[in-house]
């Protein structure tokens, strides 16, 4: 092997350590992972805004974390939020730092590549210096092609999993500043109509409805073989579909409560769209998990 193509392999080989833990594969995990975390941070958050408006309810007018922190409840419950957006933070932090390592990875790889290709059109045709060349130029363009993937799934988040934990404070101040308006959960409900909050919920009725859809297709496959397996898939169904479930039914009571306004609204079309599909998700995944149920039932008979 030429002098240059040795070298080539030599500068590779010591590459190969930095690029064995940025995949694809792992990229998609910390993607799912920042989603998940999202839907954590979430959920949270609504129990911090119960636990702002316990508190002015006993008596607590605090409009700042420390002045709201001397009650136990907010406390307790603002804590587990903080914890849960460090986490969020924490993931997109490791995510950013594999996008970050693959591009500068990528211009070495483009280094080699055009070496490796001065070196096959230096080669005799049909020499064995050639196939080595064309071998590792191929070689190369794998690697490219692993690291451009990895790159790429910085972009599959969508805007609220990239900037909810760095706009926590703002979310925090805002929660604090508004909750406690209404006595009730009723008197709550419209808000669930305002455009932003609307776009969150939209995301998770839409993760739901993939995670129930995923159980039952995979309980399905599992049912004549796995029947264990497929009862499995049929508690995950379930429980997904009850979640998808009562965050329908507060937009129906939300819709019913406010359908003047709605009707009103500059974009009533496609808010009425968007609140038709949320109830078209919740009546399909209510058919896949009976389906399921049906199939689950027969294969343990």
């Amino acid at each position: 092997m030429p002098k240059g193509l040795d070298k080539i392999e030599g500068d590779l080989k010591k590459l190969l350590p930095k690029m064995k833990p940025l995949t694809k594969v792992e990229g998609l995990k910390l993607v799912k992972a920042i989603s998940s975390a999202l839907d954590t941070c979430w959920d949270l958050e609504e129990k911090l805004v119960a636990a702002i408006t316990a508190a002015r309810e006993a008596g607590n007018a605090g409009t700042s974390v420390s002045e709201l922190d001397k009650d136990r409840g907010f406390k307790a419950a603002r804590v587990l939020w903080d914890k849960a957006v460090a986490v969020q933070k924490t993931e997109l932090a490791a995510l950013a730092k594999m996008v970050v390592e693959a591009k500068t990875l990528l211009k070495d790889l483009a280094k080699l590549t055009t070496l490796a290709e001065k070196e096959a059109k230096a080669a005799a045709k049909g020499s064995a210096d050639l196939k080595a060349a064309e071998a590792l130029i191929k070689r190369l363009a794998e690697l490219t092609k692993e690291m451009t993937s990895v790159t790429k799934c910085e972009g599959k988040l969508k805007p609220a999993e990239k900037f909810y934990a760095m706009q926590a404070k703002k979310i925090l101040d805002k929660r604090i500043q508004d909750a406690g308006k209404g006595a009730t959960s009723e008197a709550d409900l419209p808000k669930l109509l305002e455009d932003a909050e609307i776009k969150r919920n939209a995301l998770k009725i839409k993760r739901l409805y993939g995670e129930v859809q995923t159980a039952c297709k995979k309980g399905s496959t599992l049912a004549a073989k796995d029947a264990k397996g497929a009862a499995s898939q049929l508690k995950v169904a379930t429980q997904k579909v009850k979640d998808l479930q009562k965050l329908v039914e507060d937009y129906q009571k939300a819709r019913k409560k406010c359908e003047k306004d709605i009707k009103e609204a500059k974009n009533s079309k496609e808010l009425t769209k968007q609140l038709d599909g949320f109830d078209k998700h919740l009546k399909l995944a209510q058919e896949a998990l009976e389906e399921l149920s049906n199939t689950v039932e027969k294969a343990s008979a």
